[in-house]
């Protein structure tokens, strides 16, 4: 089952796996967010807010990464947070690796 991600500003939307990572979802659609961790969730770069739709809970990695405030505004690490259904993203400029066109 595939579900549809709109990656704002950025412009990115298509369609990614339900069950994968926001991060996969990302790199498949050609948003180039940062992840000097490799994903493990330890250096918080590839931090994104959830606007409408459904991801998966915050991880205990998460928890300990960002602050409580943030996580309750609907930020998310995109290299925890699983795909549920339909999303829309907000990728903050200092997520990307580089300045992206739409």
């Amino acid at each position: 089952m595939t579900v549809s991600v709109d990656f704002e500003p950025v412009g990115r939307r298509g369609d990614c796996p339900a069950g994968g990572t926001l991060l996969d979802c990302a790199r498949r659609l050609g948003v180039e967010l940062a992840s000097l961790c490799g994903g493990a969730g330890t250096c918080g770069r590839c931090r994104v807010q959830v606007l409408a739709g459904s991801v998966s809970e915050p991880t205990a990695v998460e928890r300990e990464t960002l602050p409580a405030q943030e996580l309750g505004a609907g930020y998310r690490l995109a290299c925890q947070a699983y795909l549920l259904g339909d999303s829309r993203l907000h990728v903050p400029p200092e997520s990307l690796t580089a300045p992206q066109r739409t």
